[in-house]
């Protein structure tokens, strides 16, 4: 239920008895009121009072861009809002887009350094990208910090995360970002025809370190050494997952059949073609995925490809 009030209002709203008794039912929903320098209403004991700080973990607009000026090493914070969840809990709007410097340290304001307090600018490495609002004065800003948790921010400012980047070589991976998806502009490499362990075995990609994320890439498989009969079959799993060996079969005629939460890949035919899938997997803090084969490849030339597209960023939804 939404109440629409105008500005200048009672924060205290006379229900009817009857809508009272369901708005009861309803705690926490949210009274909007126009043009009130973002007042909002809850309900609480039996009324509607005014509350500072919005009641709710979503992020409006904010949407994270490489610098058309320096595309390195300064990032755009577009306009939105968010509830910080580090620090007090806070509404933090940012009513323009706001550049930040991620080659400089920490100062207040707009094409300003972005780099908390202590932290070094090192390759390769995440950063973590943070509103930030004043607790004292409400003002807005922006910055980055190498810890999940904003530990190094400046002192009295709360903060709430609304993203994380790459940093290769000299500066910052380029990237779109979609909602919670963040797609690398140019797709990267990460394996490129490796031979996949026949024990369960760890592979970084390239996504951000630090939290698990959902990562997106493209896979081939391989070609199998025995063209007519073999397979290659290679578990592709979630570090956290109970490791599931690959199963060689059933298969019935050029078609090989899937089993729980992996995927077979074998050739079709006698030519040079290999399975190529689009796949999603949960990585751990380290950005790794898990993977183990059974089979044997074709030779060096038709071992395993994975091209990283870029990720899902879940944990922006629970607010960190």
């Amino acid at each position: 239920m939404r109440l629409s009030l105008s500005k200048g209002s009672s924060g205290v709203i006379n229900l009817p008895k009857n809508l009272k008794v369901n708005a009861q039912r309803l705690q926490g929903v949210l009274v909007t009121v126009p043009n009130t320098d973002d007042e909002v209403f809850v309900w609480r004991n039996n009324t509607w009072l005014p509350d500072k700080f919005l009641p709710s973990i979503g992020i409006e607009g904010l949407t994270l861009s490489n610098n058309a000026i320096d595309a390195d090493h300064d990032l755009n914070f577009s306009a939105g809002a968010a509830l910080t969840t580090i620090g007090q809990r806070r509404v933090a709007r940012l009513d323009t887009t706001l550049v930040k410097q991620l080659d400089s340290s920490w100062e207040a304001g707009n094409n300003s350094g972005g780099l908390f307090n202590d932290v070094n600018l090192e390759a390769p490495n995440t950063y973590h990208c943070f509103l930030l609002v004043n607790n004292s004065t409400g003002e807005v800003d922006a910055g980055f910090d190498d810890n999940l948790n904003a530990e190094n921010r400046p002192a009295g400012w709360s903060a709430r995360r609304v993203g994380s980047i790459l940093y290769r070589g000299s500066s910052i991976v380029a990237f779109n970002q979609f909602g919670w998806f963040f797609e690398h502009k140019t797709p990267i490499v990460d394996l490129n025809g490796v031979e996949i362990a026949t024990t369960s075995t760890l592979y970084t990609l390239s996504v951000p370190t630090g939290l698990p994320v959902e990562a997106s890439f493209i896979f081939a498989g391989g070609l199998a050494g025995d063209i007519e009969g073999g397979d290659v079959s290679i578990s592709v799993q979630s570090p956290d997952q109970n490791t599931q060996t690959p199963n060689l079969g059933p298969h019935v005629g050029s078609f090989r059949g899937t089993y729980g939460s992996f995927f077979v890949f074998t050739p079709v035919d006698l030519t040079d073609t290999t399975t190529v899938l689009s796949l999603l997997r949960h990585t751990n803090a380290e950005a790794k995925i898990k993977m183990i084969r059974t089979g044997e490849y074709l030779g060096s030339a038709w071992q395993t490809t994975l091209i990283t597209t870029g990720w899902y960023d879940h944990a922006l939804l629970r607010g960190y």
